[in-house]
């Protein structure tokens, strides 16, 4: 006799183990300095200013235009309450890491560059990795979705902050991959 599949854990659970996760590492101090992992995750998961989703994201799907994909992407990039739109795959192991990036990279940045918008991610097996910590190694596989501006700023700040020290110098062009290419709106 056959036994069903389970049909894996509920939306609240995958959002409730990625926020624990959160609260656990990403908020918490670094290894390799004073600052938080992501000095931002705190105040903007208290503040409510992420807004996390579940979506079965592939490239095929990130690419309709009638997708919910781009439906919550398009929402996002019209509101301004929000600071990070934070997708969470449901299956841990849907991608792997290159792939990932080649979705960000490649398929979606005419998109999300049109926009405003940037993203970056995170992954089971993300090698970037400072003071013997893997930084974006996270229980799912993730998109960020967040404002050019908004990464611009933070990043600028990060530096003023010496957050960046220590940073071997591939891991901090992955960091400002994400900001390079930046135009400011001119008045």
């Amino acid at each position: 006799m056959l036994t069903p599949a389970s049909p894996g854990p509920s939306v609240a659970e995958i959002i409730g183990e990625f926020v624990d996760y959160q609260i656990r590492f990403v908020e918490q101090q670094s290894a390799w300095n004073k600052h938080p992992v992501c000095p931002f995750a705190r105040q903007g998961r208290l503040k409510g200013r992420i807004r996390y989703e579940v979506l079965a994201f592939s490239a095929e799907a990130c690419l309709d235009p009638a997708g919910e994909f781009q439906r919550l992407v398009r929402a996002f990039a019209a509101q301004n309450h929000e600071l990070v739109l934070l997708l969470i795959h449901p299956h841990r192991q849907a991608m792997s890491y290159p792939q990932l990036e080649h979705l960000i990279d490649v398929e979606i940045s005419p998109l999300l560059g049109s926009l405003q918008l940037e993203a970056f991610s995170g992954h089971p097996q993300h090698p970037l990795k400072i003071g013997g910590v893997y930084l974006r190694r996270e229980p799912f596989i993730t998109l960020q979705v967040i404002r050019q501006r908004v990464s611009h700023r933070a990043t600028q700040g990060l530096h003023q902050r010496n957050y960046f020290e220590g940073w071997t110098a591939e891991a901090l062009d992955y960091a400002s991959a994400h900001s390079r290419g930046y135009q400011p709106a001119t008045a």
